[in-house]
Order: structure tokens, then C-alpha cells, then sequence
């Protein structure tokens, strides 16, 4: 796309925000402003695209701070472990076999949350956060016909 015309720009934007490719959509909107900078619906998108981009950086740096933390208590736990195994005998060899490696792989996860949030792979994607728009419930309020309320009851004459 080297064309003068910013539309193509502006739909690859829209395109890109709806796959949440918010830093490719981002830059179309941009490109679109180059060629149009009066575009007000490129320049609308490019804003709420900035702040979805803030966003999803809160949200990773939080991910980053939940593995770190993560990480350090099973490196405190592995600590204690170790220490309580070499200087008493009240941890026995099979519950060391079984527990180093767990808190092990738990390090080790920990470390990797902030990866594995948005896990791609060719013909598999998974992305392991919470939806930030909320989820309808369905219906509020009365059902009724021509706008009166439905009532529901033994018909009176």
C-alpha cells in the first residue's frame, strides 16, 4: 500500500484493532493521518488504539510483578526445604525427590507467566487474560407487548 489515497490505511487500521494488533493498527492510522491530517475518524481510532496499547502495558507489567513474586516464594520455599532437609531428619529423601522438582517447575513458570499470557504458536493461540469489556447477562427489565407489561395470573372477567 504506497498509495496517496489514506482509506486503504484507515480500513487496514480497523482491520488490525479488531485482531488486536493494536501497535500494527496504530501505525495504519497513522499513515492515514500522513495522507489525510484532517482524517477525524483515523485520528478518533488512532487515540482509543493508543489507550488500549497503555492498557495492555498495565496489564503485562502487572503479569510481570504476579511471576517475579511467583518465582521468589518458591525460591524461598526451596531455601527452607533445603535447609531444614540438610540439618534434621524430619524431610525424607522421597518427599525431596518429589517436592525440589515441583518448586523447580514453579520458578521456572513463574519466570514465564509474562510470556505465556499470549502464547502463539503456528495453528494454536491462546491468550490467557481476562476480557476488559463486560459480559451481558442478558435482558433487563420488563418483557411485555406494545410497551404494557405482561402479567401472569388466572384471567379475570
Amino acid at each position: 500500500m504506497r498509495s496517496q489515497d489514506p482509506e486503504p490505511y484507515f480500513y487496514s487500521g480497523i482491520a488490525r484493532a479488531k485482531l488486536a494488533d493494536y501497535r500494527g493498527a496504530h501505525k495504519s492510522f497513522r499513515s492515514c493521518l500522513k495522507r489525510k491530517p484532517d482524517h477525524y475518524l483515523a485520528r478518533r481510532f488512532a487515540e482509543l488504539v493508543q489507550q488500549q496499547i497503555r492498557d495492555e502495558r498495565k496489564r503485562s507489567l502487572g503479569s510481570v510483578y504476579a511471576g517475579v513474586a511467583i518465582a521468589i516464594i518458591a525460591v524461598l520455599q526451596l531455601i527452607a526445604l533445603w535447609s531444614i532437609y540438610l540439618t534434621t531428619s524430619r524431610i525424607s529423601q522421597g518427599m525431596m525427590a518429589t517436592t525440589v522438582p515441583l518448586l523447580l517447575a514453579l520458578v521456572a513458570v513463574g519466570l514465564l507467566v509474562p510470556w505465556l499470557i499470549r502464547f502463539k504458536v503456528p495453528g494454536l493461540e491462546a491468550e490467557l487474560r481476562q476480557p476488559s469489556e463486560e459480559v451481558s447477562s442478558g435482558p433487563k427489565g420488563q418483557i411485555g407487548l406494545m410497551s404494557s407489561p405482561t402479567s401472569v395470573g388466572p384471567l379475570q372477567r
